[in-house]
Order: C-alpha cells, then structure tokens, then sequence
C-alpha cells in the first residue's frame, strides 16, 4: 500500500436496527508495533465500510 492511498475494508452484516448514522464498527491497525482504531461507517444495503489512508509520521 502506498502512502496516501485509500484502503476500503467492506464487511457485510443484519442492518441496524436503530440509527443507520451512530453504528459502532471499528478495526484495529496495528503497524510496527503501534495501535490505532479506524472508525467505519454503514454504507446502506447491508454494508459496512472502513477506509483507512497509510500516512508516514515525521521522525
């Protein structure tokens, strides 16, 4: 994956029951060690999307 790129995950499920705007889907990224939650979104028709962009930090 190039930095900048965009990653989609798609993950299919029931639909919500409730709110389709407040569900709570989320991966853990875990690179060199480090830990970080991307927050996903539901996308209608029973889908559920995460994208996450690769981004180098300044050292």
């Amino acid at each position: 994956m190039r930095q900048y790129e965009i990653l989609e995950l798609q993950f299919t499920g029931e639909e919500p029951s409730s709110s389709k705007v407040d569900v709570d889907v989320s991966v853990e990224v875990i690179c060199n060690g480090k830990k970080k939650i991307v927050n996903g979104f539901y996308a209608g028709n029973g889908v559920y999307k995460v994208p996450f962009t690769a981004r180098r930090r300044k050292i």
